[in-house]
């Protein structure tokens, strides 16, 4: 994993909330169009839902592209 990015933090930092923001915003766009709908459950049984679902392809997308080859845990 070697990226210059990594180099600047402030500059990553920003990266980084671009990239919570675009998740959030598709996170409400799926509450504002269809409510809260489960598409399924941890192994806690807590629920996943279709925005968690999205939002987390946003993220780990954009981190990849970002920094490629960085471990995410979604």
């Amino acid at each position: 994993m070697s990226s210059k990015l990594l180099e600047h933090p402030v500059a990553l930092c920003n990266a980084v909330r671009r990239i919570a923001v675009q998740a959030g915003e598709a996170t409400l766009d799926y509450f504002e169009q269809s409510g809260f709908v489960v598409a399924d459950q941890k192994g806690d049984g807590s629920p996943v839902t279709e925005a968690d679902c999205a939002a987390e392809a946003i993220i780990e997308k954009a981190l990849a592209d970002l920094v490629p080859g960085l471990p995410m845990v979604g």
